[in-house]
């Protein structure tokens, strides 16, 4: 554990270049898959079928493969790109079909009749998107992007592949150093496991400001002045006051009787007391 310890300056500089890559795969895919996304469900025929085709072929090849290709077939064609920038492209291509189909369910998801009301009052499209689709589809919108946040930070350590000294990679060349892999690799873990617990836990932040229903935070500090009866109702959690309350604890019999006070069931007066003999009564 001392030499996870000791190694944690080197490796924090492998830190910032995974967050680097992250930050920039998800940035990019982000803005492009949401464009791609409202132009395979509103865009014409001759845009709706590249983007699909783009959509379908780049999610069906491993991230690997796709590293590899981006890195290795670019500079052949007179794009020479260094291993860091070739690595967030591909991984930026990679996260970017993922982005256009989390977009595009998320959009559809809204009912139609929501666009016709925004027609019928005069917006424009973009006017339509930013006022009335994009506000409701963020909230479906949102976990599954999360996830593929997640993901990105996770597959940013397939950079390391070509060359680029991300977290991994400089735990690598620590462990040939140190030639101790099992305390170094459980450091790498517990990083990576905070940074998704803090974007898993920021996204719960966010899908509750985002919700439908949203808590009242005031009826947590609410607490009745007693307990209320063994299958009884709590008045303040039905809105109602002290004095109405107490029918809620009453049988049934009691308040159909109140209800109608000069009404007698089976023989009974309204107080539940039996009526007097034919003879007590002449008497």
């Amino acid at each position: 554990m001392w030499t996870a310890i000791s190694s944690l300056p080197f490796l924090w500089q492998g830190l910032l270049v995974t967050l680097q890559v992250s930050f920039l795969v998800v940035a990019i895919s982000l803005v492009i898959g949401v464009v791609m996304g409202i132009g395979l469900i509103y865009g014409p025929r001759w845009l709706y079928w590249p983007i699909r085709l783009y959509s379908d072929l780049i999610r069906g090849i491993p991230v690997l493969v796709l590293i590899f290709s981006v890195y290795y077939t670019l500079p052949p064609l007179g794009l020479n790109l260094d291993n860091f920038w070739a690595a967030v492209a591909a991984l930026t291509a990679f996260k970017t079909a993922h982005v256009i189909e989390i977009a595009r369910g998320s959009i559809q998801s809204i009912h139609f009749g929501q666009t016709d009301a925004a027609k019928a009052i005069g917006l424009t499209f973009w006017q339509r998107m930013l006022y009335v689709i994009f506000p409701q589809a963020t909230r479906r919108f949102l976990p599954p992007w999360i996830n593929a946040v997640t993901d990105a930070v996770k597959g940013s350590a397939l950079v390391s592949l070509v060359g680029v000294v991300d977290l991994m990679l400089a735990i690598q060349k620590v462990i040939g150093r140190t030639y101790e892999p099992m305390p170094l690799y459980v450091t790498g873990a517990i990083i990576y496991f905070a940074i998704n617990y803090t974007l898993s836990s920021l996204s719960r932040q966010m899908e509750a400001r985002f919700a439908y229903i949203r808590p009242d935070p005031r009826a947590e500090r609410r607490r009745p002045d007693r307990p209320a009866r063994a299958g009884g109702l709590d008045h303040r959690a039905l809105g109602l006051r002290q004095d109405d309350a107490a029918a809620l604890h009453q049988p049934a019999r009691d308040l159909r009787c109140r209800q109608h006070p000069g009404r007698r069931r089976r023989g009974r007066l309204h107080d539940g007391r039996r009526p007097a003999p034919a003879r007590a009564r002449r008497a």
